[in-house]
């Protein structure tokens, strides 16, 4: 009964650091931040003054998450910012963004092709962070 004691012991020390670690550690998504991402538009439209801000946040949050997306060579343009990218499966992955000219205003569109889901909320955070500046690990309420 000897090692299966001490195996018994460490089962439950692992098991209590697990909930300890739960406890004080929220990996959830900030409210308010979760809020600003629901009514983030995408496409969304600003004036043609702000264009050059916003289209330089684009390639900013391709370069802060660079260590995260690899696998693909970014293309750059004018009008359109493409990085296709792979996971650890090789299911083909990208992000696609774009921007077109309307009068007076230039209207930025995300795309974000995921394991073959184009859905979800990542494009509003990301639309968040180009129209806005506002990121997931920097939000304080």
């Amino acid at each position: 009964m000897g090692p299966m004691k001490y195996l018994l012991t460490i089962a439950a020390a692992f098991l209590i650091f697990c909930g300890l670690f739960s406890y004080f550690y929220d990996s959830s998504t900030p409210k308010a931040f979760q809020d600003l991402v629901d009514k983030q538009d995408n496409p969304f439209t600003v004036h043609k003054d702000s264009s050059a801000i916003i289209w330089q946040r684009a390639k900013d949050f391709l370069k802060m998450r660079e260590n995260l997306i690899t696998g693909g060579n970014l293309q750059i343009n004018d009008s359109i910012i493409y990085m296709p990218y792979y996971n650890s499966n090789h299911k083909g992955n990208s992000m696609r963004f774009e921007k077109h000219a309307q009068g007076d205003s230039v209207q930025f569109f995300v795309i974000w092709w995921y394991s073959g889901d184009s859905s979800g909320t990542a494009t509003k955070e990301i639309a968040l962070y180009m129209q806005h500046g506002i990121e997931r690990y920097s939000f304080k309420n």
